[in-house]
């Protein structure tokens, strides 16, 4: 809870966390907008890595991202005695984040063949070409953590998915974390959050460092902000939850939108 709490803060204080009049990727429009592209500067972003770094390090959750080490070649123990050995950013925000998280999870043991890797929002036809920058996912199976600032509709992680998915099929996505999860319904499919969605289509785990609600709880005792700007949060969270919690059944079974 410390960890949610000071991240909070973090986004508080850095001025990412903003209210007003916003419209979201899915076209929704809100009363707050999280803002990871103001955390620009080389201090705050390596800030930022660090609470991204020290989820992954301690929370009791990204135990189930680990894998266990099989082989005998020092090369392959190193790396799969890590969870993942790719980490992955979305196109855009979510470049900066996986680049300077590379760099902070570097300093760990059993890191030195950590690399990073990135989607192009068009194919390349030229140069290097095709959709993913950085890691060559193709040219052996990866394990990969897909990192992103803020969870909304879904729809953002479900491309960089599917980029992942069709470029390398073999690469396998073991976890996705993201900073704030808005807790929002799916797209298109208002009886599911978009978290939930994200693991029955994907059996891929979905996790946050923080949510939306647990930033208006800790606003009760840290008054970050106004009963008015409160108010508005509360008001467009009970136009926006999941209208039911269904039971999660495996991806097949589920229909492939958002």
């Amino acid at each position: 809870m410390k960890l949610a709490t000071d991240f909070a803060k973090f986004l508080i204080e850095n001025k990412a966390l903003q209210f007003g009049d916003f419209t979201t990727k899915s076209g929704r429009s809100s009363p707050y907008f999280i803002n990871f592209g103001i955390l620009h500067q080389a201090s705050v972003l390596r800030n930022l890595a660090k609470f991204y770094a020290d989820w992954i390090r301690s929370h009791p959750h990204a135990k189930k991202l680990r894998t266990t080490a099989t082989q005998s070649s020092s090369i392959h123990k190193k790396t799969q005695q890590q969870p993942f050995n790719v980490i992955f950013g979305p196109a855009y925000k979510g470049i900066p984040l996986a680049i300077a998280l590379t760099l902070v999870l570097s300093t760990d043991a059993n890191t030195h063949l950590l690399g990073y890797a990135f989607d192009r929002k068009e194919a390349k036809l030229h140069g290097d070409g095709g959709s993913i920058v950085g890691t060559d996912l193709s040219a052996s199976p990866k394990k990969v953590l897909l990192v992103d600032d803020v969870l909304t509709s879904g729809l953002s992680l479900k491309n960089a998915i599917e980029t992942i998915r069709s470029a390398a099929p073999r690469t396998e996505i073991v976890g996705i974390v993201v900073g704030v999860d808005r807790e929002e319904q799916a797209f298109s499919d208002p009886s599911v959050s978009a978290r939930k969605k994200l693991e029955m289509m994907y059996g891929i785990p979905v996790f946050s460092i923080t949510t939306i609600r647990q930033i208006l709880a800790l606003n009760d005792d840290c008054h970050w902000f106004s009963e008015e700007v409160k108010l508005a949060l509360e008001t467009y969270l009970e136009n926006h939850i999941p209208t039911t919690s269904p039971a999660l059944t495996s991806p097949a079974a589920q229909t492939q939108t958002l």
